[in-house]
């Protein structure tokens, strides 16, 4: 079986170090936002691993020639093979991940080098084609945004005439995790907080969040080093509140306390690491002392001696306070997320 993970732009090699980890195949190569891999085992079991992973196809055909004028598309439906395209829905349909009788067929594009159609031409070329091989409807998305919940999802990328088209394992995204039932303005994307936990490289010891919101990167991290002591500080209640649902979701035990993050309420040194996503200022603007992140010695006090702090931010300005605060720059790597190109940084004390 070949399978194509998709990521957050920047994450390619932390989705390919999950899928070493974790055994689930054997990589075959990168293409930007995706992982293609082999794997004889268990989707349903390896999937929950990889957590950085924002979703997972099984591949049902990878055409070449997929030409940059729109009537090339027709060509490119011709050339899905249908006992391919029955088999790969018969796999996943088989697996009892997608629930109770999936509907109509779903189909999601996107396009990477130049072209003259869009993604909807693409989606509605080859949607029709696979509605026919399956004998199901279409439903298009021309017009019509957000998810499709009962649909079967259909991916097709097309990365410099390349096109790989395949069908989602299981009944939603893996980015869009159960426990996060509600969530605040400003939440971080949840492969991104996994991919904060994932550098922070932290197993045992207190982790703080000094913003922790809907504590997303609280949660991602317990999942990944159940030993870790996790503390949570917020200003809002109403966040604090809706962090606590998730945790209990996850389960992930989990301390929060309400407070101005410029007086914070922990023993100076007491935390081994920190990660943090600082509001940048979009959806939330920051709050209380700490307004515009102008102290971060203030909140640096509670990193011990050696310990790491992670941050997810886009502003020039931060790393360079960092620095000035005598942190020690070991790993930045720069992503794409939501239009905006934040980067990931580690330090440490």
């Amino acid at each position: 079986m070949r399978v194509l993970a998709r990521t957050v732009k920047g994450l390619e090699g932390l989705l390919a170090d999950q899928l070493t980890q974790h055994r689930v195949g054997v990589i075959e190569r990168f293409r930007p936002r995706e992982v293609l891999f082999g794997t004889g085992h268990d989707l349903e079991a390896a999937l929950p691993g990889l957590r950085v992973a924002d979703d997972a196809f099984v591949v049902a055909a990878s055409i070449t020639g997929a030409g940059p004028r729109k009537s090339s598309l027709g060509q490119l439906a011709s050339q899905l093979d249908p006992g391919r395209i029955r088999a790969v829905a018969s796999a996943v349909l088989a697996s009892g991940g997608w629930g109770p009788g999936p509907g109509p067929v779903d189909v999601v594009a996107s396009i990477a080098g130049p072209h003259d159609y869009s993604r909807y031409d693409v989606e509605d070329r080859v949607g029709a084609a696979l509605g026919k091989i399956l004998g199901r409807a279409y439903a298009s998305r021309r017009g019509i945004p957000g998810p499709r919940q009962a649909a079967m999802s259909w991916r097709v990328s097309i990365i410099d005439g390349e096109a790989i088209v395949g069908l989602r394992w299981g009944a939603r995204p893996l980015h869009r995790r159960a426990y996060r039932q509600a969530t605040v303005p400003g939440a971080l994307h949840p492969p991104v907080a996994a991919a904060m936990a994932a550098i922070s490289g932290a197993r045992h010891g207190v982790l703080l969040d000094p913003f922790c919101g809907s504590g997303t990167i609280l949660i991602e991290s317990g999942l990944q080093a159940p030993l870790l002591h996790l503390v949570g500080l917020d200003l809002n209640p109403a966040a604090l509140a809706v962090a606590a649902g998730n945790a209990r979701r996850a389960p992930i035990g989990v301390t929060l306390v309400r407070c101005d993050s410029a007086w914070l309420p922990v023993a100076a040194g007491s935390a081994d690491v920190m990660l943090a996503n600082p509001p940048w200022g979009i959806q939330v603007q920051a709050g209380g002392q700490l307004s515009g992140l102008r102290d971060w010695m203030r909140l640096l006090d509670a990193l011990r001696p050696g310990g790491t702090l992670v941050v997810a931010d886009d502003r020039p300005e931060t790393a360079a306070r960092l620095s000035r605060c005598g942190l020690r720059l070991t790993r930045d790597l720069p992503i794409s997320l939501h239009g905006r190109h934040p980067r990931i940084q580690q330090w440490h004390a």
